[in-house]
């Protein structure tokens, strides 16, 4: 089995450099499915993103993998490419994971992602910034849910994975709720709401 977790994969990074963003993610995935094909390789697990389903119009819809898909970032654009060269390639087992937002402490932490973020802003700075309101839905996943998940589609028979796509998610969360529940487990956070600087996330999924 080969699980393929490598790529750019937050907006800001993908958005300085769409062409290497596009090299990396789509050209790294063609490159490791060939090599995956020449091995013989029986099973191979993609992690894609629910950030497919975010969408320019606001939606009160929780969408299920079998929602149109219109990606907005060139991250987004990129995992779409993605999923589609791996259901077109020569591998028996093929499995897409489209992740809702990670969090949780892990040996590698990524502060670019929302409840991470606010939670080490709350440690260090005692205060939380957060857009528009708070009013924009994202869809969360613990990060050890997540590695759960990857163990699941490496074990499952064929018969119950193979040429699916899955939407992982824990739960579909507000982020003025988030902000919510961090400042009842810490006194004294303030929350401080500004207006969003472009287009901002909104989505949930089933």
């Amino acid at each position: 089995t080969v699980i393929h977790l490598g790529g750019y994969s937050n907006d800001p990074t993908a958005e300085f450099s769409p062409e290497r963003t596009l090299a990396v993610n789509v050209e790294g995935t063609l490159k490791l499915l060939r090599m995956a094909e020449d091995a013989q390789v029986e099973r191979f697990i993609l992690a894609s993103s629910a950030s497919l389903y975010d969408r320019e119009a606001e939606s009160l819809e929780v969408l299920d993998e079998t929602a149109e898909i219109d990606p907005q970032s060139t991250y987004s654009h990129s995992k779409a490419i993605c999923e589609k060269v791996l259901f077109k390639s020569l591998i028996p087992v093929k499995v897409a994971l489209r992740k809702g937002t990670l969090f949780g402490w892990s040996p590698r932490m990524r502060w670019d992602l929302v409840v991470n973020t606010m939670v080490r802003d709350a440690v260090v700075s005692q205060q939380i910034t957060m857009f528009a309101g708070g009013e924009m839905w994202r869809p969360l996943l613990h990060v050890s849910d997540a590695a759960s998940t990857y163990i699941w589609a490496m074990e499952s028979h064929p018969a119950l994975v193979a040429g699916h796509i899955f939407n992982v998610v824990q739960a579909n969360v507000q982020v003025k709720q988030i902000a919510q529940w961090i400042t009842e487990v810490w006194a004294g956070i303030t929350v401080v709401d500004r207006d969003a600087p472009g287009k901002v996330r909104d989505y949930r999924i089933s």
